[in-house]
C-alpha cells in the first residue's frame, strides 16, 4: 500500500476515479430529486447541506466516496513530492541537467500539494449565499454592504427570462450565446457599506463586483410569471484565497509549460 501512493500509476488511477465521480455527480444533479440539492451546494456552502446529503443515501455515498479519492489524491500528491524532495537532497553530485530536472519536478509536485491544500482550505473559509430577487428600488443586505438596484438594461428577448406557471425559465445553458449581449444587459447597482460612501457600480453576468473579500455576481435576470417587470438574481460569495488561487495556478501551469518546452 505504502508502494501505492509513491507511485504514478496511483496518480493516473485516483485522476481517472475522480473524473468518474464528477460525471456520477453530474448526472445525480440532473435528477429532479437531487437537482435543488446540487445548486444548494453550488450557491450556498457544502457544510451547510451536509445534513440534507445524508438523509438521501444515494448522495451520501457518491459523496463518501469523492472525499475519500481526494483524500487518497492528497496523500499521493504529498508522498511523490517528498520523495523528490528526498531525491533532491541525495544527489548533490549529480549533473546539472539531471539535477535541473528532479528540481523541477519537485517545485510541480510542491505547487500541486499548495494547490489541492488551498482547495481543502477553501472548503472551510469561502461563505457563499443563495440567490436572492431583486427588483428596480428595492434594497437587500448582503456581504455587509446594503445593495440598491438603480436601473435594469436588458435588450435581448424577454421570453428567454420570463418564468412560466411553475416558477420556471429557460436554463443559462440553453441559452444562445448570440443572442444574449454580455455588454448590453446590465444592472445599475448601488453599494453601500458603513463608513464609506456608496459607489454606483454595472453589474454584468461573469464581471463579478469585488468589495473587499467579497464579491457580488449577477446569476441571471428575471421576470415573473403574471409580470413584466425584469428583476436580477444576485448572490454574494466571500472568498479571501481569490487572488493566492489565481496565483498558485499560474505558478503551477508556467512550471508544467516550462518543464514541457524544456523536456518535451
Amino acid at each position: 500500500m505504502k508502494r501505492f501512493f509513491f507511485s504514478l500509476r496511483a496518480s493516473y488511477l485516483l485522476f481517472a476515479l475522480l473524473a468518474m465521480m464528477f460525471g456520477v455527480g453530474n448526472r445525480l444533479a440532473a435528477v429532479d430529486e437531487y437537482n435543488i440539492l446540487f445548486r444548494k451546494i453550488t450557491a450556498t456552502h457544502l457544510i451547510h447541506c451536509l445534513e440534507e446529503i445524508i438523509r438521501h443515501p444515494i448522495l451520501f455515498i457518491w459523496f463518501a466516496v469523492f472525499l475519500l479519492i481526494g483524500a487518497g489524491l492528497f496523500i499521493n500528491t504529498a508522498c511523490c513530492t517528498m520523495s523528490q524532495v528526498g531525491v533532491l537532497a541525495r544527489l548533490r553530485q549529480t549533473g546539472r541537467d539531471k539535477r535541473r530536472r528532479i528540481v523541477q519536478m519537485a517545485l510541480i509536485h510542491i505547487a500541486a500539494l499548495v494547490v489541492v491544500g488551498l482547495h481543502i482550505i477553501e472548503a472551510a473559509l469561502i461563505q457563499r449565499h443563495q440567490p436572492v430577487r431583486i427588483y428596480p428600488g428595492q434594497t437587500v443586505t448582503m456581504g455587509g454592504c446594503e445593495v440598491s438596484i438603480l436601473d435594469i438594461s436588458y435588450v435581448t428577448d424577454r421570453s428567454i427570462i420570463t418564468e412560466d406557471e411553475t416558477g420556471r425559465k429557460m436554463k443559462s445553458s440553453r441559452i444562445p450565446a448570440r443572442s444574449f449581449s454580455v455588454e448590453k444587459n446590465y444592472a445599475q447597482i448601488q453599494i453601500f457599506k458603513n463608513g464609506s460612501p456608496p459607489e454606483v457600480r454595472e453589474l454584468r453576468m461573469f464581471a463579478p463586483i469585488r468589495e473587499g473579500m467579497g464579491f457580488f455576481f449577477l446569476d441571471g435576470f428575471v421576470i415573473a410569471y403574471g409580470s413584466d417587470e425584469i428583476g436580477i438574481e444576485i448572490h454574494h460569495s466571500f472568498n479571501p484565497l481569490a487572488f493566492i488561487f489565481f496565483g498558485m495556478y499560474i505558478v503551477l501551469f508556467g512550471l508544467l509549460l516550462i518543464r514541457y518546452f524544456t523536456y518535451g
